[in-house]
């Protein structure tokens, strides 16, 4: 029940902040794939100012 739930409940507005690039690419890939909208930075200085 809880799985059909989350199937069914709108995405998540998500910004990710990871510095290495290859790990960034996939949790976005992850969470694009999941139904979230994700707006990745590569530092918290660029994360602030978006």
């Amino acid at each position: 029940m809880a799985a059909e739930a989350a199937a069914r409940a709108p995405g998540r507005r998500v910004l990710l902040v990871e510095d290495n690039e290859d790990g960034r690419q996939v949790m976005e890939m992850v969470l694009a794939l999941e139904g979230h909208t994700v707006r990745p930075a590569a530092e918290a200085g660029q994360a602030a100012a978006s």
